[in-house]
């Protein structure tokens, strides 16, 4: 069943996200840790532009599927990296969109035996 996002949901998740990035970089910085910092900030910069990449593609379903996802009940995570110059995708988003919905279902099935 699909999650209803309303604002508030989203901003929460999102809210909670931010704080676990910021914990950790306070707990690296705290320990001298000074190359995870930079490491972690890496890694958020290029999550965050991923998913400015994804959600400029006109998909908006895909898009609110793949950024959504992780805040989800699953027994796996997903990460993705936008490659493409292409700006409109969406002529294939009612393809791509039920092809994701029966993968992750797929996935959380069979992942939960591992």
């Amino acid at each position: 069943m699909a999650t209803e996002w309303n604002v508030l949901n989203l901003l929460r998740h999102s809210r909670h996200d931010w704080l676990n990035h910021l914990q950790l970089i306070n707990g690296y910085l705290s320990m001298g840790r000074v190359d995870k910092v930079e490491k972690l900030v890496e890694d958020i910069v290029n999550k965050a532009k991923n998913e400015s990449h994804i959600s400029h593609l006109k998909m908006d379903k895909v898009a609110e599927k793949l950024l959504t996802f992780n805040w989800g009940d699953h027994s796996f995570r997903i990460s993705f990296e936008v490659i493409t110059n292409e700006s409109d995708w969406s002529q294939v988003e009612d393809t791509v969109y039920p092809f994701l919905e029966m993968l992750f279902q797929l996935l959380d099935t069979y992942a939960a035996f591992l």
